[in-house]
């Protein structure tokens, strides 16, 4: 079983629920995997959860959603984190995905022994070291720039576990920041998969929630 994990924010009266529904069918249209897979929605508090229900119309996966106060991305994503034991892969509700997407060799790279593979767009800045057996690979140095991000990436449960809970009651820019830190302080293995650095995702809509303190 993989767990696609959406965060989610929909304030009353915006558009974002709609972007929600589009990139969960992008998902739902052109990620390959040989295992089982459900999509959660990691939904902020929204004062309009309707979205969700579109969602469960549109794709044949099975959809789950949790919800609570509102506590910002740190918070949705800890909520969900708490009842998903299997692989994860996280992305947010306007990160659209335009090209096909195989979890095989990302799920292989979790087999030996990283902690999380990153599925693109990626950040300048970054020691890495080219690898290959079979496919290619980027073995991703912690020690400079965002090595981890709240970017696409595919992840252990065992690799939350071991950084910890992520920061609430703060913007999406600050638990980005201060989860980066921390994957740096206790040296997590950061792999960036086969995919394009800068794809194959599209980040969509002009309404932002990133820079939004619950």
């Amino acid at each position: 079983m993989i767990s696609i994990v959406m965060t989610c924010y929909n304030p009353k009266g915006s558009p974002r629920g709609s972007y929600a529904a589009r990139c969960a069918v992008s998902l739902y249209n052109r990620i390959r995997c040989d295992q089982e897979v459900e999509l959660v929605l990691a939904d902020d508090g929204s004062e309009d959860t309707e979205y969700a229900n579109r969602i469960k119309d549109y794709i044949k996966w099975s959809v789950r959603m949790t919800t609570g106060k509102r506590l910002g991305i740190g918070g949705s994503l800890n909520r969900v984190l708490s009842i998903v034991n299997n692989p994860w892969m996280y992305t947010t509700d306007d990160w659209f995905l335009t090209e096909k997407l195989d979890l095989t060799n990302p799920l292989k790279l979790l087999s030996r022994g990283y902690d999380f593979v990153r599925l693109g767009p990626v950040h300048p800045n970054l020691l890495c070291e080219t690898k290959f057996d079979g496919y290619w690979w980027l073995d991703v140095s912690t020690v400079t720039g965002f090595a981890f991000a709240t970017r696409p990436f595919l992840a252990t449960k065992e690799f939350y576990d071991r950084i910890g809970p992520f920061k609430e009651h703060v913007n999406a820019y600050d638990t980005e920041r201060d989860y980066s830190d921390r994957v740096t302080a206790k040296k997590a293995k950061v792999a960036y998969s086969d995919v394009s650095l800068s794809g194959p995702w599209e980040h969509i809509g002009d309404y932002e929630v990133g820079t939004l303190y619950p």
